[in-house]
């Protein structure tokens, strides 16, 4: 539970920095997941990237791709966005959504605590996969993680956010639309 908590505080802190209340970023592409495959060995990750799609959707995104992972039923329906979240031994999955009758789909964030993992092995599958690696954000707020790294997708459109707490080798990684006021944070790679 210490991971949920962590995540759905810095994390969340970090990938929604610009909390703006366009409920409208869709991107519409049906084929926007395919081919997308993180593989860290024993954590694999499928990133769901329908954004604006329903809560239904990313019910039958999980039933398809991870069935053996328990939905922790911790909605949040109050305000102008809520979550939901899986979770299997100490990894959790969460997704936020913009608050209406079926949700939309904002940002996706996988976490994983006591699993050691390189940055350099992160790197390397979100560049196999087309990530460009960005540099370090520097973001500031109680909780922060001890590194965050910043990736985007060749078109710029999609945001992929690590981040690293040193404590209990916990670790997330987010997929988002671009926030460009994560630019502000961003000290780019020379």
């Amino acid at each position: 539970m210490a991971l949920t908590a962590v995540l759905c505080s810095a994390m969340t802190a970090a990938v929604l920095t610009a909390c703006s209340d366009d409920n409208n970023l869709v991107i519409s592409s049906a084929d926007v997941n395919k081919g997308i495959v993180i593989n860290l060995g024993s954590n694999v990750i499928k990133p769901y990237l329908q954004f604006g799609a329903s809560l239904a959707d990313v019910e039958a995104y999980m039933q398809e791709n991870y069935a053996d992972w328990t939905y922790t039923k911790d909605d949040q329906r109050e305000g102008p966005t809520f979550t939901t979240q899986y979770r299997k031994e100490n990894n959790v999955m969460v997704f936020f959504f913009y608050n209406t009758t079926v949700g939309s789909l904002r940002s996706a964030e996988y976490g994983f605590e006591n699993s050691e993992i390189s940055f350099s092995a992160i790197k390397a599958e979100l560049e196999r996969n087309g990530f460009i690696y960005q540099g370090k954000l520097n973001f500031e707020f109680p909780g922060a993680a001890d590194v965050y790294q910043m990736f985007l997708s060749a078109d710029n459109s999609i945001e992929v956010q690590f981040a690293r707490w040193e404590e209990d080798n916990r670790w997330g990684i987010g997929f988002q639309l671009l926030d460009e006021d994560d630019m502000n944070y961003l000290e780019p790679v020379n």
